[in-house]
């Protein structure tokens, strides 16, 4: 009987990655093949004193791009340090090509809350 050997190549191949290609401060080190196990979490560093020094850190997330729902929040949370009333400020977003539903998501996302007046010599409900 003859003995059958197998060999078995291990490797593992990585990958330095900058999620952010404006800041290149931070990489992220990222496993793309691996034979010996699952893949490990991606590991995050950054070359530090003129590049002597490596710190590590979680992996960097890549920046997102901002939705009309962020813009929206931004907007609103300036705009509300000047105005309270609710039609004026819908019809102010509408200028800035905000929709009402961004603005009521933005206002959720705040966490602002409403209160309604009623005046009674002009019989008027405002928002606030």
């Amino acid at each position: 009987m003859g003995v059958v050997q197998y060999s078995i190549f291990r490797s593992i191949i990585g990958s330095i990655d900058c999620p952010d290609l404006c800041s290149r401060i931070a990489n992220g080190f990222l496993v793309i093949k691996s034979n010996l196990a699952a893949y490990p979490n991606p590991l995050g560093f950054e070359v530090a004193d003129g590049g002597n020094e490596l710190v590590f850190m979680d992996a960097p997330d890549a920046p997102r791009k901002a939705t009309m729902l962020d813009k929206a929040m931004v907007w609103l949370g300036n705009y509300l340090k000047y105005e309270t009333a609710q039609e004026i400020v819908i019809s102010d977003a509408k200028k800035k090509d905000i929709s009402k539903r961004t603005i009521e998501r933005a206002k959720a996302a705040l966490g602002i809350i409403s209160r309604r007046e009623y005046n009674y010599s002009t019989k008027e409900v405002k928002w606030f």
